[in-house]
């Protein structure tokens, strides 16, 4: 299976930026505290996270549940 990739500027920084997708095909990007979402093929991106989620800690990661499509947004916070 050949991939094709194409650059993207979501409008957003990340230090260490993840990146999940969807069953349907949209794409998540953690930019710091931010969820960034495109369905679109990274044409447009829009904020999605969720306005009581916790602070930024410069150390976040994203993940999808491949079973439910449920996007996570951790920060990660040092001992």
């Amino acid at each position: 299976m050949a991939l094709n990739f194409t650059f993207s500027n979501v409008g957003e920084q990340g230090a260490e930026p993840s990146i999940g997708i969807t069953s349907s095909g949209c794409m998540f990007f953690i930019a710091f505290e931010k969820v960034m979402r495109s369905c679109d093929h990274g044409g447009s991106w829009e904020i999605v996270d969720d306005i009581a989620s916790h602070p930024s800690t410069s150390d976040p990661w994203g993940w999808v549940d491949p079973i439910t499509d449920r996007v996570y947004n951790v920060q990660m916070v040092g001992l």
